[in-house]
């Protein structure tokens, strides 16, 4: 089963949930792994572990990186360690600029990158990045 994508309440003004409500009801259908997948955040991130944990759910760590540092959404999915640390740095470069990020940056190693913008996903697959088109945040 494909997991599922979701934001919290700490994604104010688009999810209304918390992070263990998401879990309780992910489990409830069935679901096996759940990635949160807040807005330029990861404020949730203890908590969404600590609920995967108590509903027996694979964690998938991630973030949306808001419309302006790429110029559309994308959505930064954490594979190692290191791509942990890379979300981490993108989230506080998104938030102390606004300027937009290149590709050919070393910061997406670790990340597969969802996005539903077309020339983006091109642009992305032809940078060499790891990337897969986004279908959105509902199952």
């Amino acid at each position: 089963m494909v997991p599922l994508r979701v934001r919290s309440y700490f994604s104010l003004l688009r999810g209304t949930a918390s992070p263990a409500d998401l879990c309780r009801a992910a489990r409830s259908y069935g679901y096996e792994s759940l990635a949160l997948t807040d807005i330029d955040n990861l404020y949730g991130l203890w908590d969404f572990l600590a609920a995967c944990r108590q509903e027996d759910l694979r964690a998938i760590i991630g973030a949306e990186i808001g419309e302006n540092a790429f110029g559309a959404p994308v959505v930064c999915l954490v594979t190692d360690r290191n791509g942990y640390k890379n979300l981490c740095r993108l989230i506080t470069r998104r938030k102390m600029s606004q300027e937009m990020l290149s590709v050919k940056e070393s910061l997406f190693e670790g990340l597969i990158l969802l996005t539903s913008d077309a020339a983006l996903l091109g642009n992305l697959h032809e940078a060499g990045l790891s990337v897969a088109a986004d279908v959105g945040c509902r199952p």
